[in-house]
């Protein structure tokens, strides 16, 4: 079994014990486009990050037989092209939710605290010991707590960014960008209202 990977540069340093156990492994560090049809001409199993793979180049890969996306979107494959020409197509669901979600919380708190925690931290080290009143209110805080959170798109992520959201004390609600996700404990509302009523809007689609 001859196993391909298209784009190891985006692999970081993941081992590839597993997969020499299983065949022939022919690592490319990165695949430009017109690289893809003589790289998938031998592969029985590729492996692919952002490389996109278009009908044409599954059509002539006859040996091919998968494709294994090393991330959790796979908007780089022609999933209908793949079905057509019988080469499945698997991802890796759900193995960056917490990374995402840490990222999110991250982002939020910079935009909340990010200038402030400079100002202040400044501040302490060069003039609370010689303040009257060990006080300063030049710029104000503010919770999140109280704070209105929009999610937009309810897969994994994005119900994970709820339930979050909710243990800071923020009120919360989501629009499903499929419309397939419906079905949550929490406030569904149009767009609309999520963009004109939300302190916070993040996005996970």
């Amino acid at each position: 079994m001859k196993i391909v990977i298209l784009d190891a540069a985006t692999l970081g340093d993941a081992s590839l014990d597993a997969l020499q156990a299983l065949g022939e492994v022919v690592s490319y560090e990165m695949t430009a486009p017109e690289q893809v049809p003589e790289r998938l001409e031998e592969a029985d199993i590729v492996l692919t990050n952002k490389v996109v793979l278009e009908e044409a180049a599954l059509a002539a890969a006859r040996k091919l037989q998968l494709i294994c996306v090393t991330a959790t979107g796979y908007n780089n494959i022609d999933i209908e092209g793949a079905r057509r020409h019988n080469k499945a197509v698997c991802n890796v669901a759900g193995y960056s939710t917490e990374g995402v979600l840490s990222h999110t919380f991250a982002l939020a708190f910079r935009l909340l605290y990010g200038r402030k925690f400079s100002h202040y931290d400044a501040y302490a080290k060069k003039e609370w010991s010689s303040s009257p009143l060990f006080t300063n209110l030049e710029i104000p805080f503010h919770d999140l707590s109280g704070l209105s959170w929009g999610v937009i798109g309810m897969g994994a992520i994005g119900q994970q960014v709820i339930r979050t959201a909710k243990t800071f004390g923020c009120t919360v609600a989501y629009y499903s960008t499929s419309g397939k996700n419906n079905g949550h404990p929490f406030r569904c509302m149009t767009l609309d209202y999520i963009l004109a009523n939300s302190d916070i809007v993040s996005i996970h689609a």
